[in-house]
Formats: C-alpha cells, structure tokens, sequence
C-alpha cells in the first residue's frame, strides 16, 4: 500500500526544569517518502515559540542548535540519548541521526518504522519512512524529543517535544472500510485507558462512533472518518495537557515533601488541585497547560534551594579539615548563610545566599600558606582514618576548594577473584595523607548488573558548573572486554551515593580504557581508546555531561590508551601509552592548539617503561607564585592488581 501523506503533531511540553508556558501544537500535511523509500520530510518547530519558552532570541537559534542547543531522542525509560551520528543530505538539510522507535497507539508492530533527523540549519525535524515496514493506513505512533538549552549563565532550559506521527493517505473506494476501522480503533483505545484523566471530549468522541455505525455509503464512510480523525486529535491534545502537567507537579512534589523547603505547602497545593482536576469530569485543559510555567518556575527556585546546603557542606569542609587566617570569618558566613537559607524565598535570593558563601570561602583560602610537600612513591598508601591500604586504582581527581578529592577501582578482592566493581572515594589536602570517604559507586546498589558480570575501570570525576552535580565517566565493562561501553553516574555532592545516568557505547562506539577532560570554558570531553584498541575517540559531552554528542578520531590506527590531556595556555598536551595488557610500556606525549585535531607526531616522556606505571591523571596545582603539574599514573601487578601503587610525578 502506497503511502501518500502523513500528519505530524507536536506537542511541545513542560519538564521539571523549563520554562514553559503551554502547550503547542503544529499539524503538517503532506507527502512522505512519497518514492516508497527513506527519503526524509521535513517539518519547522514554530521558532519563535521556541525561542520564548528557552529564554534566547529567536534570531540566536540557529547559532545555537547543536553547540548549546541540542536536541535528545527520549527512551521509554525516560532516558535521554543523544544523536547517534551526524546526517548529510545532498539537499542540504544536514542534521543529526536519530532512531525514532515509537509505540503504536493502534496497536501496531515489526520493524522500526522511520526515522528522524534534526536539521540545526533552520532547526526542522525530517521524517523518514522505513520501505520496509508496512505501514498501513491509521498506524499511529508517538516520540519524544527533548531540546536542551545550556546558555553560558543561567539555569539549564529543557523543552520536551512530544512528536505524533499519524500515517495517512487518499484512501481508495475499496478500503474505506478497513479506514473507517482503523479510526474507530484509534478512537476506542484513546477512550480505553484507565489510567487517563476523567474529563475527555467525550460528546466529539461518541457522535464520531456513531456516525461510523450508521454510515452506509461510501460519503457517509469518508466523512465518519474525517470526524473520527479529528476526535482522535483533539484527545491527544487534551491528554498531553493533563498527563504532562501530572507527570511534572508529582515528581516535584516527591522531590520536597519531605524537605523543609519553604514553598512545599504551596507545591503540595498544587499537586493537590491537579489530582483533583484530573479525578473531575471537566474541562481544565487551559487550567493544566497554564499551570505548567508555574511548576516550571519552583522546579528552577527548588533546585538553587538545594545547592545552598552543597555549598554550606563545602565551606565547613574547609574549615574542618584546614587551618588559616580568616576561619572565623568564614563560619560566621556559614552561620548567615544558613540563616538568611530561613528567610529567603526566590531563586535570586537562593543564588545570593551561593555567592555569599563562595566568596567567603574563596578569601579563606586565599590566606594559605606557602609550604613544601613530598611526595614518596613506591610504598602503598594507608587510609588515616581506617588503616587500610587505599583502593583507587585507575584514579579520577577533583579539587573542591582547597580539598583534593580522589575516587578510584576498588581491587582488594585480589587475583583470586574478581575485582568489585565499587568505587572507592577518598580526600586529602596535600595529596599525601588520604582519608576514606565512602563508596560512592556499589557493587549491586548504584546499579543491579554491578556485581552480575558487570564492572568499572577508570573512573573520573568532573563538577558541572551549570547544573551544580558532580558526575563521574568510566569504562563499562564485562569479563571478556566484549561490552565495550562507557556509563555516566552524577550526584548533588562530590561524596555521594552517585546515581547512574546512563550506559552504553558513545554514539556507538566501541570504547574502553577512558579519561575524561573539562576545558577552560566548562566544555567536557571524554576520550577512549576505541574500535578495538584502534583509535582514540574524543567525545564532546552535552552541556548537562549525560552524554556524548560529537566525536573526533584521534591518533587513528595507532593503537593508543591510557590517555591523559591538560591544557597549558593555548595548548593542549596529552600523554598515552601503547597497549600491552597490565605491562608498562613508552608513556609518549603530544600537543595541539585544537583539540579536535592537529595532534603533533607522539614524542616519547621518562624512560623506556615510563618507571613502570601507565598515566591516569595530569593534575594542575595553582600556586602562590607559579603553576605546576604533576603526572599521576598506575604501577600495575605491584605486586599483583590488588596491590598496584599510585605514582606521582613532577612533569
């Protein structure tokens, strides 16, 4: 059956964070893959209502899309996934790839059915047809999309697009009826949910069925169809309306009732209502659509709310575990902070309080002394506060303040047995003395397939300055090295418990051994030995840093891991080395002045074996008169995994 032409609705919807203030609607007539193949169609998102609801200029859109723009396909789980390839297209809507697998309101299944792209151009969804699918007449499915705004300040937007994609054509005498059978169906279904709001457009729906049930000629047939069409419609946009508005006054709901914060009466109001709307058999579309910038606006005033308390822990961390001049001073800011936390009620308010406390803990430690610290190598390094030998192998590093933190593979199972997959989190303040904090990622815990043939190599910690989450990249593996993947694990705190936010291979690629690296202006990449120890694969995270959302090939066909990148000025250096196993080899470094490319030949660093330890970080001390660096690297089998030693070295 040749399909002709296909409607396209979408929905744009609140989340928990954006600003958004109903609910719009585009429905697009016209030819799809009208060849039969995968030619795609493109639709327009209305650019100036989307540019409103994300707080930018319409005019800045374009320049924006695909940098701190970016548009994520949606999972069933909620989870968000980034564009799986870049899409070039002989007429110029070049976009980026995604697979749109949506469900079937009528019922339908088999293949993935199309596709979509998003052209960044001129900011279009293209939709193409799978030949191969057998898509029939009234086949209904729906997708979501999310567009992400990260402006440079400012709080993350984020605008979902609930896409329908309803498949239609000139239908001819002789499937009228299995047409006016399909509409019926659609309808039926929509009415069939027991999960759905009270009120519907009920009357539209009936008078619908019943002119199906009497039509008796072609005409009457057609038009029963035309009326089934736009009932099935007018209910999918009244659904959305109370479902969206629900789904996000419930989740915010759950996140502060058991909070002291100070507009959780007037949230669990609004909850309240909405559940009771839902529950009535009456018209409060407007009301939902209208509420949802609301729910938008505590979201963002919660979440500033909850960053006072990491910012409070923070600052008393510093007084806890230093000793300069201006302490006092310091807790007296901690004191006003946690006091004007009482009175406060705005999301400026709750940002003052932030600054506050960021520039009081700044001028403490600007009163550091100067000192000298040595560093010995070669012996195992002991928790002060437990006696045990510290586990963080393959070490991530990140300095909180004047507090160094360092996470790393817990391995004390020992060469018997395999490793735990937890993650091991200890601070210092001197890189010398290391003190056990917790676990932050637990076999079995964090995730349920920790600790079932699932385990972490290299895990490396960053802090977001725009989401104000610290989150942690790794290598994802089994026993065999056969998954080949990364995960992204995120927490309000450096010292956890993380929560895992997403696993799998970096827009499809095989990945394992792992670094990560935050550039001046907040940009993060990860980067990875790829393609079966082929490559090395630099990833350009989001802006959130949930996902990969650009790759470049680095050092192709050279067989490189262990990477390592700090910048000096202009330039960025990395250091690798070759891949044998747990065996050192020829640590060798290379520069560039963008990272992307234009990577100098590999120059060797330190001896022959790289004194037996393989890179793992490149830290960057800020001192009082110059800034140094310091190579930290693996000594693995030292005696055995269990046993590997952290070596740190002047570079």
């Amino acid at each position: 059956m040749k399909i002709k032409h296909v409607i396209l609705s979408l929905l744009l919807a609140v989340s928990s964070v954006a600003a958004w203030g109903g609910s719009l609607t585009m429905t697009c007539v016209d030819d799809l893959s009208g060849a039969n193949d995968w030619t795609a169609k493109y639709y327009a998102l209305d650019k100036a209502q989307l540019a409103q609801q994300l707080g930018c200029a319409e005019s800045d859109l374009s320049s924006l899309a695909g940098k701190t723009l970016i548009i994520y396909s949606v999972k069933q789980d909620g989870a968000l996934v980034a564009p799986t390839a870049s899409f070039a297209s002989a007429d110029g809507n070049n976009g980026d790839w995604h697979d749109a697998k949506g469900y079937s309101v009528a019922g339908w299944s088999g293949t993935p059915s199309f596709y979509h792209v998003v052209n960044y151009k001129n900011l279009s969804i293209g939709i193409g047809q799978n030949p191969n699918a057998g898509l029939a007449y009234g086949d209904t499915f729906h997708f979501r999309l999310v567009a992400k705004y990260m402006p440079t300040s400012g709080e993350a937007v984020s605008v979902p697009v609930d896409v329908t994609y309803k498949v239609h054509k000139d239908v001819a005498d002789s499937e009228v009826d299995a047409a006016l059978q399909a509409a019926v169906l659609a309808c039926k279904t929509d009415t069939a949910d027991t999960s759905r709001q009270a009120y519907y457009n009920k009357e539209e729906i009936e008078a619908a069925l019943q002119a199906a049930s009497a039509a008796s000629d072609l005409a009457a047939k057609r038009a029963a169809i035309d009326l089934l069409e736009q009932a099935h419609d007018h209910y999918q946009i009244i659904a959305d309306a109370y479902s969206t508005m629900k789904d996000a006054i419930t989740a915010l709901y759950e996140k502060v009732s058991q909070t002291d914060y100070p507009s959780v009466q007037d949230i669990e109001a609004l909850y309240q209502k909405t559940l009771e709307y839902y529950a009535l058999d009456e018209d409060h579309t407007s009301w939902m659509q209208e509420h949802l910038q609301e729910v938008s606006k505590l979201e963002a005033a919660y979440t500033q709310y909850a960053r006072i308390d990491n910012a409070i822990r923070t600052a008393r961390l510093q007084t806890e575990e230093t000793n300069y001049d201006g302490k006092d001073q310091l807790r007296q800011a901690i004191a006003q902070a946690i006091e004007d936390k009482k009175s406060a009620t705005t999301e400026e308010q709750y940002q003052a309080i932030i600054d506050n406390i960021a520039q009081a803990q700044a001028d403490y430690l600007a009163n550091r002394p100067e000192e000298w610290i040595t560093i010995k190598n070669g012996k195992a390094s002991v928790a002060t506060n437990t006696g045990s030998t510290v586990q963080a192998h393959g070490p991530g590093f990140i300095r909180v303040g004047d507090i160094w933190y360092m996470c790393g593979e817990d391995r004390a199972a020992g060469p018997s047995a395999p490793w735990t997959p937890d993650v091991n989190l200890y601070s210092s303040v001197d890189l010398v003395n290391w003190k056990f904090e917790r676990k932050i990622i637990q076999n079995g815990v964090t995730t349920p397939e920790l600790g079932h043939g699932r385990f972490i190599e290299r895990p490396k910690l960053l802090y977001n300055p725009k989401t104000g989450k610290y989150v942690v990249w790794c290598h994802y593996e089994q026993g065999n090295y056969g998954a080949s993947e990364a995960a992204c694990f995120e927490c309000d705190s450096v010292n956890g418990p993380y929560r895992k936010v997403w696993t799998g291979r970096p827009l499809g690629t095989k990945s394992r051994d792992c670094n990560i690296f935050q550039d001046n202006d907040g940009t993060a990449y990860f980067i990875s030995t790829t393609d079966e120890n082929s490559n090395l694969g630099l990833f350009r995270l989001s802006d959130d840093y949930h996902s990969a959302v650009e790759k470049s090939v680095l050092f192709a066909g050279q067989g490189r891991e262990a990477p390592a990148i700090v910048r000096v000025g202009d330039r960025y250096f990395m250091f690798n080395s070759a891949c044998s196993g747990w065996d050192p080899n020829q640590c060798k470094m290379s520069y560039t002045t963008n990272i992307k490319s234009g990577w100098t030949g590999l120059s060797n660093v330190g001896n022959y074996n790289a004194y037996d330890t393989q890179a793992a970080a490149i830290l960057t001390i800020k001192g009082t008169k110059k800034t140094t660096y310091l190579y930290v690297g693996d000594r693995w089998q030292d005696p055995d995994l269990a046993g590997t030693k952290t070596i740190i070295f002047p570079v």
